[in-house]
């Protein structure tokens, strides 16, 4: 797991490791936006692959012109634990990825979903680009 351990400001950078406790998060690492150390908007202009994304803060957005995309089927999901969260980068599953949205959590994808499909659960809520749906 690499949590994102530094810039509390608007505007970090996800591609700068000295960000995370250990380098970037990569191939079979989960991005975890921790609740003692995520700021609440990181920017990604670069295109990345993770394991899984775990939100466990109150807020974070991930923005800019980059896209993330997912390694396998089996271990890959976004979680939301608590808070209010948006992804406004692309995601580029090439499978049903899991989106798994903790009751009173909310998560709203801002950016397409490309490759692949959505699976939701949790009592929490998914909001999906365009507002075109709601889960």
């Amino acid at each position: 797991m690499a949590a994102l351990t530094s810039g509390r400001t608007p505007g970090t950078d996800w591609e700068t490791d000295a960000n995370w406790s250990a380098a970037a998060p990569g191939v079979r690492t989960v991005a975890e936006f921790a609740a003692e150390s995520a700021p609440s908007e990181v920017t990604l202009d670069a295109s990345v692959t993770v394991g899984a994304l775990s939100f466990t803060n109150e807020t974070t957005a991930l923005v800019g012109s980059g896209d993330i995309g997912f390694t396998d089927s089996g271990y890959a999901q976004v979680a939301v634990s608590t808070g209010t969260h948006e992804i406004a980068v692309a995601l580029a599953p090439s499978f049903e990825l899991p989106f798994d949205v903790a009751d009173g959590a909310a998560l709203r994808v801002g950016g397409p979903i490309t490759g692949g499909a959505v699976v939701k659960t949790g009592e929490g809520a998914l909001t999906l680009a365009n507002g075109s749906s709601s889960l």
